[in-house]
Protein backbone atom coordinates (compact mmCIF):
# COMPACT_ATOMS: atom_id res chain seq x y z
CA UNK A 1 0.00 0.00 0.00
CA UNK A 2 1.42 3.07 -1.02
CA UNK A 3 2.42 5.76 2.09
CA UNK A 4 1.32 9.10 1.60
CA UNK A 5 2.16 11.88 3.94
CA UNK A 6 -0.79 13.72 4.80
CA UNK A 7 0.71 17.04 5.68
CA UNK A 8 3.16 17.30 2.79
CA UNK A 9 1.64 15.84 0.29
CA UNK A 10 4.20 13.12 -0.41
CA UNK A 11 3.92 9.53 -1.75
CA UNK A 12 6.65 6.42 -0.84
CA UNK A 13 5.23 4.91 -4.21
CA UNK A 14 7.94 2.10 -3.86
CA UNK A 15 7.52 0.06 -7.34
CA UNK A 16 3.90 0.80 -7.52
CA UNK A 17 2.75 1.69 -10.75
CA UNK A 18 1.28 5.20 -11.46
CA UNK A 19 -1.66 5.95 -13.61
CA UNK A 20 -3.58 9.01 -14.00
CA UNK A 21 -7.28 7.95 -13.53
CA UNK A 22 -7.47 11.12 -11.22
CA UNK A 23 -5.19 14.41 -10.40
CA UNK A 24 -3.84 13.09 -7.45
CA UNK A 25 -0.17 12.63 -8.87
CA UNK A 26 -0.41 15.74 -10.76
CA UNK A 27 1.16 18.95 -9.86
CA UNK A 28 0.43 21.02 -12.41
CA UNK A 29 -0.19 19.84 -16.61
CA UNK A 30 0.15 22.67 -19.75
CA UNK A 31 -1.63 21.43 -22.64
CA UNK A 32 -2.48 18.09 -21.66
CA UNK A 33 -5.49 16.13 -21.62
CA UNK A 34 -6.90 12.91 -20.31
CA UNK A 35 -8.37 10.54 -22.87
CA UNK A 36 -10.33 7.13 -21.87
CA UNK A 37 -9.90 4.59 -24.30
CA UNK A 38 -11.98 1.76 -25.01
CA UNK A 39 -11.58 -1.93 -25.39
CA UNK A 40 -11.05 -3.55 -29.08
CA UNK A 41 -13.62 -6.91 -29.85
CA UNK A 42 -11.40 -9.56 -30.93
CA UNK A 43 -12.02 -10.49 -34.35
CA UNK A 44 -12.82 -14.16 -33.46
CA UNK A 45 -15.87 -13.63 -31.42
CA UNK A 46 -17.63 -15.19 -29.79
CA UNK A 47 -14.58 -17.60 -28.14
CA UNK A 48 -17.85 -20.02 -26.27
CA UNK A 49 -21.10 -20.60 -26.98
CA UNK A 50 -23.80 -23.35 -27.84
CA UNK A 51 -21.91 -25.96 -29.89
CA UNK A 52 -22.42 -29.25 -27.93
CA UNK A 53 -25.36 -31.39 -28.63
CA UNK A 54 -25.72 -31.65 -24.51
CA UNK A 55 -26.32 -27.72 -24.18
CA UNK A 56 -29.24 -26.13 -23.78
CA UNK A 57 -28.72 -22.72 -23.27
CA UNK A 58 -25.46 -21.64 -22.54
CA UNK A 59 -25.82 -18.23 -20.13
CA UNK A 60 -23.00 -15.61 -19.75
CA UNK A 61 -24.98 -12.20 -18.69
CA UNK A 62 -22.82 -12.75 -15.49
CA UNK A 63 -23.03 -16.39 -15.19
CA UNK A 64 -19.26 -17.35 -15.79
CA UNK A 65 -15.79 -17.13 -14.28
CA UNK A 66 -12.41 -17.09 -16.10
CA UNK A 67 -9.14 -17.14 -14.89
CA UNK A 68 -5.46 -17.65 -15.72
CA UNK A 69 -4.00 -20.80 -13.89
CA UNK A 70 -0.38 -20.83 -12.21
CA UNK A 71 0.32 -23.38 -15.32
CA UNK A 72 -0.75 -20.48 -17.99
CA UNK A 73 -4.01 -22.11 -19.03
CA UNK A 74 -6.99 -20.16 -19.07
CA UNK A 75 -9.79 -21.81 -17.44
CA UNK A 76 -14.08 -20.72 -17.59
CA UNK A 77 -16.90 -21.87 -15.80
CA UNK A 78 -20.06 -21.26 -16.97
CA UNK A 79 -23.99 -21.99 -16.69
CA UNK A 80 -25.87 -24.06 -18.76
CA UNK A 81 -29.30 -23.09 -18.24
CA UNK A 82 -32.02 -26.27 -18.86
CA UNK A 83 -35.29 -25.70 -20.89
CA UNK A 84 -38.41 -26.38 -20.18
CA UNK A 85 -39.99 -28.86 -22.40
CA UNK A 86 -43.48 -27.16 -21.81
CA UNK A 87 -42.16 -22.96 -22.26
CA UNK A 88 -39.31 -24.21 -24.49
CA UNK A 89 -37.27 -21.58 -22.90
CA UNK A 90 -35.46 -21.74 -19.34
CA UNK A 91 -37.27 -20.67 -16.80
CA UNK A 92 -34.70 -19.71 -13.80
CA UNK A 93 -35.59 -20.61 -10.32
CA UNK A 94 -38.42 -22.75 -11.29
CA UNK A 95 -37.53 -25.26 -13.60
CA UNK A 96 -35.84 -28.70 -12.18
CA UNK A 97 -33.51 -29.23 -10.94
CA UNK A 98 -33.83 -26.31 -8.44
CA UNK A 99 -32.54 -23.35 -10.71
CA UNK A 100 -32.70 -25.13 -13.91
CA UNK A 101 -28.81 -24.45 -14.66
CA UNK A 102 -25.97 -26.65 -14.87
CA UNK A 103 -21.96 -25.67 -14.10
CA UNK A 104 -19.98 -26.20 -17.06
CA UNK A 105 -16.19 -25.92 -17.84
CA UNK A 106 -14.03 -24.87 -20.87
CA UNK A 107 -10.36 -24.45 -20.92
CA UNK A 108 -7.59 -22.70 -23.56
CA UNK A 109 -4.04 -22.95 -24.00
CA UNK A 110 -4.07 -19.28 -25.57
CA UNK A 111 -7.19 -17.61 -23.79
CA UNK A 112 -8.30 -17.36 -27.54
CA UNK A 113 -9.40 -21.06 -28.57
CA UNK A 114 -11.36 -22.51 -25.91
CA UNK A 115 -12.35 -26.35 -25.84
CA UNK A 116 -14.63 -27.58 -23.56
CA UNK A 117 -13.31 -31.02 -22.28
CA UNK A 118 -14.62 -34.47 -21.01
CA UNK A 119 -14.37 -34.54 -17.95
CA UNK A 120 -15.98 -38.35 -17.25
CA UNK A 121 -18.04 -36.84 -14.40
CA UNK A 122 -21.77 -36.53 -16.46
CA UNK A 123 -23.03 -38.21 -19.26
CA UNK A 124 -25.94 -37.01 -21.01
CA UNK A 125 -27.67 -38.87 -23.79
CA UNK A 126 -24.47 -41.26 -23.72
CA UNK A 127 -22.37 -38.99 -24.34
CA UNK A 128 -19.65 -37.90 -21.57
CA UNK A 129 -19.50 -34.01 -21.30
CA UNK A 130 -18.14 -30.84 -19.99
CA UNK A 131 -20.14 -30.49 -17.19
CA UNK A 132 -19.42 -30.40 -13.72
CA UNK A 133 -20.77 -33.16 -11.19
CA UNK A 134 -21.95 -31.44 -7.89
CA UNK A 135 -23.36 -32.81 -4.62
CA UNK A 136 -26.79 -32.73 -4.38
CA UNK A 137 -26.81 -30.20 -1.68
CA UNK A 138 -25.30 -27.60 -3.67
CA UNK A 139 -27.02 -25.73 -6.66
CA UNK A 140 -24.51 -23.41 -8.17
CA UNK A 141 -27.51 -21.87 -10.50
CA UNK A 142 -26.31 -18.35 -11.31
CA UNK A 143 -24.56 -16.55 -8.99
CA UNK A 144 -20.96 -17.87 -8.32
CA UNK A 145 -17.27 -16.30 -8.57
CA UNK A 146 -14.54 -18.10 -8.75
CA UNK A 147 -11.08 -17.47 -8.10
CA UNK A 148 -7.22 -18.75 -8.00
CA UNK A 149 -6.10 -18.22 -3.76
CA UNK A 150 -2.69 -16.21 -3.66
CA UNK A 151 -2.45 -16.77 -0.12
CA UNK A 152 -3.97 -20.80 0.24
CA UNK A 153 -1.04 -23.16 1.37
CA UNK A 154 -3.53 -26.33 0.94
CA UNK A 155 -3.22 -27.75 -2.77
CA UNK A 156 -6.73 -29.20 -2.87
CA UNK A 157 -8.10 -26.01 -1.84
CA UNK A 158 -6.24 -23.22 -4.50
CA UNK A 159 -9.22 -22.93 -6.12
CA UNK A 160 -12.62 -20.92 -4.31
CA UNK A 161 -15.71 -20.39 -5.09
CA UNK A 162 -18.74 -18.45 -3.40
CA UNK A 163 -22.07 -18.79 -4.66
CA UNK A 164 -25.64 -17.90 -3.90
CA UNK A 165 -27.10 -21.43 -2.52
CA UNK A 166 -31.03 -21.42 -3.17
CA UNK A 167 -31.29 -25.35 -1.23
CA UNK A 168 -29.27 -26.54 1.61
CA UNK A 169 -31.38 -29.53 2.73
CA UNK A 170 -33.26 -27.17 5.06
CA UNK A 171 -29.75 -25.75 6.52
CA UNK A 172 -30.76 -22.36 4.94
CA UNK A 173 -33.23 -20.42 7.66
CA UNK A 174 -36.68 -19.50 6.37
CA UNK A 175 -36.15 -15.69 7.64
CA UNK A 176 -33.39 -15.73 5.13
CA UNK A 177 -35.37 -14.09 2.34
CA UNK A 178 -35.68 -10.99 0.74
CA UNK A 179 -39.38 -10.29 1.47
CA UNK A 180 -40.75 -11.49 -2.02
CA UNK A 181 -39.09 -14.74 -2.60
CA UNK A 182 -36.00 -15.29 -3.46
CA UNK A 183 -33.91 -16.99 -1.17
CA UNK A 184 -30.40 -15.22 0.54
CA UNK A 185 -27.29 -16.94 1.40
CA UNK A 186 -23.61 -17.44 0.70
CA UNK A 187 -21.97 -20.56 -0.11
CA UNK A 188 -18.63 -22.03 -0.59
CA UNK A 189 -16.79 -24.78 -2.21
CA UNK A 190 -12.92 -25.68 -2.90
CA UNK A 191 -10.82 -27.60 -5.75
CA UNK A 192 -7.40 -28.52 -6.53
CA UNK A 193 -7.92 -28.66 -10.07
CA UNK A 194 -11.17 -26.55 -11.04
CA UNK A 195 -12.88 -29.18 -11.94
CA UNK A 196 -13.28 -31.78 -8.94
CA UNK A 197 -15.20 -29.45 -5.99
CA UNK A 198 -15.92 -29.93 -2.34
CA UNK A 199 -18.49 -27.77 -0.44
CA UNK A 200 -18.01 -26.07 2.84
CA UNK A 201 -19.47 -28.29 5.68
CA UNK A 202 -20.27 -25.58 7.05
CA UNK A 203 -22.05 -24.03 4.56
CA UNK A 204 -24.39 -21.39 4.51
CA UNK A 205 -21.82 -19.11 6.20
CA UNK A 206 -23.83 -15.65 5.45
CA UNK A 207 -27.64 -15.86 5.24
CA UNK A 208 -28.13 -12.04 4.93
CA UNK A 209 -26.38 -11.58 1.60
CA UNK A 210 -28.34 -12.28 -1.78
CA UNK A 211 -28.60 -11.31 -5.46
CA UNK A 212 -27.94 -13.19 -8.34
CA UNK A 213 -24.31 -11.73 -9.25
CA UNK A 214 -21.19 -11.92 -7.52
CA UNK A 215 -17.17 -10.89 -7.45
CA UNK A 216 -15.03 -12.88 -5.00
CA UNK A 217 -11.72 -11.56 -4.79
CA UNK A 218 -8.38 -11.33 -2.39
CA UNK A 219 -7.13 -7.86 -1.72
CA UNK A 220 -3.44 -8.53 -0.59
CA UNK A 221 -3.16 -4.82 0.78
CA UNK A 222 -6.09 -5.43 2.84
CA UNK A 223 -5.32 -9.49 3.95
CA UNK A 224 -8.77 -10.23 3.41
CA UNK A 225 -10.99 -11.91 0.93
CA UNK A 226 -13.30 -9.39 -0.62
CA UNK A 227 -16.54 -9.67 -2.57
CA UNK A 228 -18.62 -7.57 -4.78
CA UNK A 229 -22.71 -7.84 -5.28
CA UNK A 230 -26.32 -7.36 -4.54
CA UNK A 231 -27.36 -7.49 -0.85
CA UNK A 232 -31.24 -7.20 0.92
CA UNK A 233 -33.67 -7.53 -1.88
CA UNK A 234 -31.61 -6.63 -4.65
CA UNK A 235 -34.42 -7.06 -7.15
CA UNK A 236 -36.98 -4.45 -5.32
CA UNK A 237 -39.55 -6.55 -6.78
CA UNK A 238 -40.95 -10.45 -8.60
CA UNK A 239 -40.85 -8.35 -11.82
CA UNK A 240 -41.12 -5.25 -13.46
CA UNK A 241 -44.31 -5.05 -13.18
CA UNK A 242 -44.10 -5.59 -9.67
CA UNK A 243 -45.09 -3.84 -6.49
CA UNK A 244 -41.70 -2.46 -5.48
CA UNK A 245 -40.15 -2.10 -8.70
CA UNK A 246 -39.14 1.68 -8.63
CA UNK A 247 -37.04 4.37 -7.22
CA UNK A 248 -38.24 6.66 -4.58
CA UNK A 249 -35.96 9.34 -3.02
CA UNK A 250 -34.58 9.19 0.59
CA UNK A 251 -32.89 12.49 1.32
CA UNK A 252 -30.84 11.00 4.34
CA UNK A 253 -29.63 7.77 2.23
CA UNK A 254 -26.25 8.49 0.91
CA UNK A 255 -26.82 8.40 -2.64
CA UNK A 256 -30.26 10.08 -1.56
CA UNK A 257 -32.47 7.47 -3.25
CA UNK A 258 -32.82 3.73 -2.94
CA UNK A 259 -32.27 1.79 -6.28
CA UNK A 260 -33.40 -1.09 -7.45
CA UNK A 261 -29.81 -2.67 -8.50
CA UNK A 262 -26.90 -1.26 -6.56
CA UNK A 263 -23.28 -2.73 -5.66
CA UNK A 264 -22.61 -3.87 -1.92
CA UNK A 265 -19.44 -5.63 -0.57
CA UNK A 266 -18.51 -7.70 1.82
CA UNK A 267 -14.84 -8.73 3.53
CA UNK A 268 -13.05 -11.20 5.67
CA UNK A 269 -10.37 -12.80 6.60
CA UNK A 270 -11.41 -16.81 6.41
CA UNK A 271 -14.24 -16.69 3.87
CA UNK A 272 -16.27 -18.03 6.69
CA UNK A 273 -17.21 -14.79 8.60
CA UNK A 274 -18.26 -11.76 6.94
CA UNK A 275 -18.47 -7.75 7.93
CA UNK A 276 -21.79 -6.97 7.49
CA UNK A 277 -22.73 -5.73 3.53
CA UNK A 278 -22.72 -2.19 2.71
CA UNK A 279 -23.41 -0.23 -0.18
CA UNK A 280 -20.86 0.80 -1.92
CA UNK A 281 -22.08 1.80 -5.69
CA UNK A 282 -25.79 2.72 -6.67
CA UNK A 283 -26.88 4.99 -9.70
CA UNK A 284 -26.21 8.79 -9.21
CA UNK A 285 -27.41 11.79 -10.89
CA UNK A 286 -24.71 11.14 -13.76
CA UNK A 287 -26.52 7.66 -14.82
CA UNK A 288 -30.38 7.90 -16.26
CA UNK A 289 -33.48 7.46 -14.41
CA UNK A 290 -33.84 3.36 -15.48
CA UNK A 291 -29.86 2.97 -14.75
CA UNK A 292 -29.01 -0.36 -12.48
CA UNK A 293 -25.80 -1.55 -11.26
CA UNK A 294 -25.75 -5.12 -11.96
CA UNK A 295 -22.43 -5.91 -10.08
CA UNK A 296 -18.81 -4.60 -9.80
CA UNK A 297 -15.63 -7.02 -11.43
CA UNK A 298 -12.86 -5.61 -8.86
CA UNK A 299 -9.55 -6.12 -10.09
CA UNK A 300 -5.84 -3.70 -8.34
CA UNK A 301 -4.49 -1.41 -11.05
CA UNK A 302 -1.79 -0.01 -9.62
CA UNK A 303 -2.26 1.78 -6.35
CA UNK A 304 -6.16 1.83 -7.48
CA UNK A 305 -8.68 -0.66 -7.50
CA UNK A 306 -10.00 -0.45 -11.08
CA UNK A 307 -13.82 -2.01 -11.77
CA UNK A 308 -16.01 -3.23 -14.44
CA UNK A 309 -19.19 -2.39 -13.92
CA UNK A 310 -22.17 -4.04 -15.82
CA UNK A 311 -24.87 -1.14 -16.25
CA UNK A 312 -28.48 -2.71 -17.10
CA UNK A 313 -30.84 0.04 -19.33
CA UNK A 314 -34.01 -1.32 -17.62
CA UNK A 315 -36.49 0.65 -19.90
CA UNK A 316 -34.59 -0.14 -23.39
CA UNK A 317 -33.49 -3.97 -21.32
CA UNK A 318 -29.85 -4.02 -22.56
CA UNK A 319 -26.48 -3.44 -20.56
CA UNK A 320 -23.00 -2.03 -21.25
CA UNK A 321 -19.87 -1.66 -18.68
CA UNK A 322 -18.54 0.63 -17.65
CA UNK A 323 -15.23 1.77 -15.60
CA UNK A 324 -15.13 2.89 -12.37
CA UNK A 325 -12.07 3.73 -10.09
CA UNK A 326 -11.10 3.48 -5.81
CA UNK A 327 -8.51 4.44 -4.22
CA UNK A 328 -10.04 2.04 -1.01
CA UNK A 329 -12.41 0.02 -2.68
CA UNK A 330 -15.09 1.86 -1.21
CA UNK A 331 -15.46 5.28 -2.22
CA UNK A 332 -15.94 4.94 -6.11
CA UNK A 333 -15.47 7.17 -9.00
CA UNK A 334 -17.29 6.93 -12.27
CA UNK A 335 -14.99 7.84 -15.59
CA UNK A 336 -18.23 9.51 -16.67
CA UNK A 337 -16.51 11.13 -19.97
CA UNK A 338 -15.69 7.49 -20.94
CA UNK A 339 -19.23 5.73 -21.59
CA UNK A 340 -19.08 2.62 -22.69
CA UNK A 341 -15.83 0.63 -21.95
CA UNK A 342 -16.91 -1.67 -24.56
CA UNK A 343 -18.90 -0.62 -27.65
CA UNK A 344 -22.13 -3.06 -28.72
CA UNK A 345 -22.29 -3.82 -32.37
CA UNK A 346 -25.57 -3.80 -33.55
CA UNK A 347 -27.13 -6.63 -35.04
CA UNK A 348 -24.31 -8.42 -33.90
CA UNK A 349 -24.38 -11.93 -32.00
CA UNK A 350 -23.31 -8.93 -29.01
CA UNK A 351 -25.77 -6.47 -30.47
CA UNK A 352 -28.13 -5.97 -27.41
CA UNK A 353 -26.15 -6.99 -24.29
CA UNK A 354 -22.23 -6.40 -23.18
CA UNK A 355 -21.51 -7.59 -19.77
CA UNK A 356 -18.39 -7.39 -17.49
CA UNK A 357 -18.34 -10.11 -14.99
CA UNK A 358 -14.44 -10.47 -14.59
CA UNK A 359 -11.14 -8.85 -13.87
CA UNK A 360 -8.71 -8.14 -16.97
CA UNK A 361 -5.90 -10.82 -17.29
CA UNK A 362 -2.86 -8.83 -17.97
CA UNK A 363 -1.15 -11.60 -21.55
CA UNK A 364 1.62 -9.64 -22.41
CA UNK A 365 1.11 -6.36 -23.38
CA UNK A 366 -2.54 -6.03 -22.94
CA UNK A 367 -5.33 -6.72 -20.55
CA UNK A 368 -7.74 -9.60 -22.01
CA UNK A 369 -11.36 -8.72 -20.73
CA UNK A 370 -13.79 -11.54 -20.84
CA UNK A 371 -17.14 -10.44 -21.47
CA UNK A 372 -21.11 -11.85 -21.41
CA UNK A 373 -22.69 -10.76 -25.22
CA UNK A 374 -25.79 -11.40 -26.39
CA UNK A 375 -28.11 -10.27 -29.38
CA UNK A 376 -31.39 -10.92 -26.72
CA UNK A 377 -32.77 -8.63 -24.19
CA UNK A 378 -31.99 -8.97 -20.31
CA UNK A 379 -35.34 -10.26 -19.43
CA UNK A 380 -38.13 -9.89 -22.24
CA UNK A 381 -37.37 -13.57 -22.97
CA UNK A 382 -38.23 -14.17 -19.22
CA UNK A 383 -41.16 -12.57 -18.51
CA UNK A 384 -42.16 -11.08 -21.74
CA UNK A 385 -44.93 -13.74 -22.43
CA UNK A 386 -46.88 -12.74 -19.14
CA UNK A 387 -46.24 -9.17 -19.34
CA UNK A 388 -48.01 -9.20 -23.18
CA UNK A 389 -44.98 -8.23 -24.37
CA UNK A 390 -44.76 -7.30 -28.42
CA UNK A 391 -41.08 -9.06 -28.94
CA UNK A 392 -40.35 -11.97 -30.27
CA UNK A 393 -38.27 -12.88 -27.06
CA UNK A 394 -41.90 -13.82 -25.33
CA UNK A 395 -42.36 -16.33 -27.83
CA UNK A 396 -42.14 -19.99 -27.31
CA UNK A 397 -38.92 -21.29 -29.12
CA UNK A 398 -37.48 -17.71 -29.46
CA UNK A 399 -33.79 -18.81 -28.88
CA UNK A 400 -31.45 -16.92 -26.84
CA UNK A 401 -28.15 -17.23 -27.48
CA UNK A 402 -25.67 -16.07 -25.45
CA UNK A 403 -22.07 -16.09 -25.78
CA UNK A 404 -18.36 -15.41 -24.19
CA UNK A 405 -16.15 -12.86 -26.38
CA UNK A 406 -12.88 -11.05 -25.68
CA UNK A 407 -12.09 -7.00 -25.72
CA UNK A 408 -8.18 -6.24 -26.06
CA UNK A 409 -6.86 -3.03 -24.13
CA UNK A 410 -3.21 -1.73 -23.74
CA UNK A 411 -1.78 -2.73 -20.29
CA UNK A 412 -2.90 0.05 -18.14
CA UNK A 413 -4.74 1.64 -21.31
CA UNK A 414 -7.86 2.82 -19.31
CA UNK A 415 -6.89 5.97 -19.47
CA UNK A 416 -3.78 8.57 -20.95
CA UNK A 417 -2.40 11.77 -20.71
CA UNK A 418 -2.18 13.69 -23.89
CA UNK A 419 -0.12 16.15 -25.69
CA UNK A 420 -0.84 17.10 -29.61
CA UNK A 421 0.53 19.12 -31.76
CA UNK A 422 1.49 21.61 -29.12
CA UNK A 423 4.39 20.65 -26.79
CA UNK A 424 2.66 19.58 -23.39
CA UNK A 425 4.15 19.02 -19.91
CA UNK A 426 2.94 17.10 -16.79
CA UNK A 427 4.60 17.77 -13.76
CA UNK A 428 4.04 15.57 -10.94
CA UNK A 429 3.26 15.80 -6.89
CA UNK A 430 6.55 14.91 -4.94
CA UNK A 431 7.14 11.00 -4.82
CA UNK A 432 10.07 8.60 -3.22
CA UNK A 433 11.00 5.56 -4.76
CA UNK A 434 14.18 3.42 -4.27
CA UNK A 435 13.66 2.18 -7.45
CA UNK A 436 16.71 2.73 -9.62
CA UNK A 437 14.90 3.11 -13.21
CA UNK A 438 11.97 5.41 -14.67
CA UNK A 439 9.66 3.01 -16.53
CA UNK A 440 7.33 4.49 -18.31
CA UNK A 441 4.07 3.31 -20.67
CA UNK A 442 3.58 5.52 -23.51
CA UNK A 443 2.92 5.66 -27.07
CA UNK A 444 4.13 8.41 -29.68
CA UNK A 445 2.73 9.53 -33.04
CA UNK A 446 4.38 9.85 -36.04
CA UNK A 447 6.09 13.03 -35.16
CA UNK A 448 5.70 12.68 -31.42
CA UNK A 449 8.09 12.06 -27.81
CA UNK A 450 8.39 11.81 -24.87
CA UNK A 451 10.69 12.95 -22.36
CA UNK A 452 11.40 13.58 -19.18
CA UNK A 453 13.36 15.18 -16.09
CA UNK A 454 13.96 14.64 -12.82
CA UNK A 455 13.61 17.07 -10.35
CA UNK A 456 13.81 18.31 -6.33
CA UNK A 457 11.17 18.79 -4.28
CA UNK A 458 11.39 22.73 -5.67
CA UNK A 459 11.11 21.89 -9.26
CA UNK A 460 15.17 22.24 -9.76
CA UNK A 461 16.53 20.18 -12.35
CA UNK A 462 18.68 16.84 -11.38
CA UNK A 463 22.33 17.52 -12.99
CA UNK A 464 22.18 15.23 -15.48
CA UNK A 465 18.74 14.27 -15.71
CA UNK A 466 17.51 17.36 -17.47
CA UNK A 467 15.15 17.29 -20.37
CA UNK A 468 18.25 18.26 -22.50
CA UNK A 469 19.95 15.67 -21.11
CA UNK A 470 17.22 12.83 -21.89
CA UNK A 471 17.51 10.29 -24.92
CA UNK A 472 13.66 10.86 -26.44
CA UNK A 473 11.55 7.87 -27.19
CA UNK A 474 9.40 8.17 -30.18
CA UNK A 475 7.87 4.40 -30.12
CA UNK A 476 4.96 2.34 -28.40
CA UNK A 477 5.90 0.53 -25.44
CA UNK A 478 4.29 -0.40 -22.05
CA UNK A 479 7.87 -1.04 -20.61
CA UNK A 480 10.31 1.52 -21.81
CA UNK A 481 13.26 2.88 -19.52
CA UNK A 482 13.96 6.76 -19.86
CA UNK A 483 17.30 7.36 -19.91
CA UNK A 484 20.28 10.16 -20.05
CA UNK A 485 22.76 10.42 -22.42
CA UNK A 486 22.54 6.61 -22.00
CA UNK A 487 22.49 6.42 -18.31
CA UNK A 488 19.09 4.97 -17.38
CA UNK A 489 20.04 4.85 -13.66
CA UNK A 490 18.12 7.38 -11.70
CA UNK A 491 19.49 5.88 -8.05
CA UNK A 492 17.65 8.74 -6.17
CA UNK A 493 18.19 10.22 -2.66
CA UNK A 494 16.63 9.64 -0.18
CA UNK A 495 14.30 12.33 -0.77
CA UNK A 496 10.73 13.25 -2.43
CA UNK A 497 11.35 13.55 -6.19
CA UNK A 498 9.52 15.41 -8.98
CA UNK A 499 9.48 14.06 -12.42
CA UNK A 500 8.28 16.37 -15.60
CA UNK A 501 7.30 14.32 -18.61
CA UNK A 502 7.20 16.52 -21.70
CA UNK A 503 5.14 15.17 -24.40
CA UNK A 504 4.42 16.00 -28.06
CA UNK A 505 1.90 14.20 -30.32
CA UNK A 506 1.77 11.00 -27.40
CA UNK A 507 -0.06 9.24 -25.04
CA UNK A 508 1.44 8.86 -21.42
CA UNK A 509 -0.19 5.98 -19.81
CA UNK A 510 1.36 5.43 -16.62
CA UNK A 511 5.29 5.15 -15.03
CA UNK A 512 6.69 3.72 -12.35
CA UNK A 513 10.39 3.53 -10.57
CA UNK A 514 11.47 0.09 -10.50
CA UNK A 515 14.99 -1.68 -10.72
CA UNK A 516 13.81 -3.96 -13.72
CA UNK A 517 11.35 -3.59 -16.15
Amino acid sequence: MIEYDPDAHFARIGDTTQLFLDNSMINWIKNIKRTHHKAVRHKDNPLIKKDKPWEEMPYFTTCYSVLRDDDGTFKCWYSDFLVDPEHERPVPYLAPPKWGSRLCYAMSEDGIHFEKPALGQVEIDGRDTNVVRWDDRMDVGVAYSVILDPVETDPAKRFKMSYLPFEFSGNLPKKATTGNGDLMGLALAYSGDGVNWEQYPGNPVETVWGGDVQDLMYDHDKGRYVIYGRAHSPGGGASPTGEGWFIRSYPDQPYGWVPKRSVYVMESEDMISWTPARRVLAPGPFHNLDDEFYGLAPFRLGDYYGGLLPVLHAVDNTMDPEFVFSKDGVDWTHAREAGRLIERDEGAWDGVMITSAEPPIRVGDQLYIYYGGSPSHHDWWIGGKDQGLDTPEAEPGYKVNHGMGLATLRADGFVSLDAGLREGIINTKPFFSPGAKLIVNAKCGPNGYVKAEIQDFAENSWPGFTVDDCDIFTGDDVDHVMSWNGNSHVNMIPSYTRVSFVLKDAELYSFRLADEV
